[in-house]
């Protein structure tokens, strides 16, 4: 889904329902948190609750340099398929070289409370390759 399409679709959950709070957002909070740790894809996670509700959760972390922006973006995907509520998900990604953007939505139920998240993933540096001149050398005692 484009950027344009899902911030009209996360205005509508704002204008119609009570965003998460207290356990409900801590919850998820620890679940993103996990998930983010536990797919071994992810590094220096970071999760935090903010006041913003179009962010109620905001998320930092770094992913392996050797994977593409898709293959994040794929990974981000499954998460948060896994993740978001049931009744209704929607969310929407910006890529750049060595850097992917989620921006989610789901709704609990017809009555029920909003969860927004923006999370960013950067590329970490792949370490240099040695070459022969930069070896260590063995210096005879």
């Amino acid at each position: 889904m484009n950027l344009t399409a899902f911030q009209k679709l996360r205005s509508g959950l704002r204008r119609h329902g009570v965003p998460a709070a207290g356990r409900d957002l801590l919850s998820f909070e620890l679940r993103l948190r996990t998930a983010l740790e536990e797919v071994g894809v992810f590094a220096d996670v970071e999760v935090e609750r903010t006041p913003d509700h179009d962010r109620l959760l905001v998320a930092l972390c770094s992913y392996r340099g050797d994977l593409t922006e898709d293959e994040v973006a794929w990974t981000l995907e499954d998460l948060w398929a896994d993740l978001g509520h049931s009744h209704w998900s929607a969310h929407s990604f910006l890529t750049d070289r060595g850097h992917v953007e989620l921006q989610a939505g789901s709704l609990s139920g017809v009555a029920g409370s909003y969860l927004t998240v923006h999370l960013v993933a950067q590329a970490q540096e792949l370490p240099a390759q040695r070459t022969r001149s930069d070896a260590p050398v063995a210096v005879p005692a």
